[in-house]
């Protein structure tokens, strides 16, 4: 329990970069990672109808050896509805219990 705190810690820790959150669901079978990219920190070029963002995390043990990576484009279309929204992003890795941090 200890070792999974500590994994929530670090994940929290880290995931403040640009108003983005990673929410993290450990399985037997693997960790399910949401990463919710708020719809309002989403920058248009003038008169632009989309925009295309590449989200990448990383995830290094406490060595700073990686355990995980995920990279993912974002397709996104500027619509008024979407504003005060999140999008979010979904991935799973096989950790290990341990300490663990994430860069996006």
């Amino acid at each position: 329990m200890a070792k999974l705190i500590s994994l929530l810690a670090m994940l929290m820790l880290f995931g403040y970069v640009g108003a983005q959150e990673i929410i993290f669901e450990r399985y037997e079978e693997g960790t399910d990672f949401w990463v919710i990219v708020p719809y309002n920190s989403i920058s248009f070029k003038k008169n632009a109808d989309r925009v295309s963002y590449q989200l990448a995390v990383e995830i290094r043990d406490s060595r700073k050896k990686l355990a995980a990576s995920f990279g993912q484009t974002l397709d996104l279309p500027r619509r008024d509805w979407l504003r005060d929204t999140a999008i979010p992003v979904k991935f799973t890795a096989k950790l290990e219990p341990g300490k663990y941090d994430a860069t996006l």
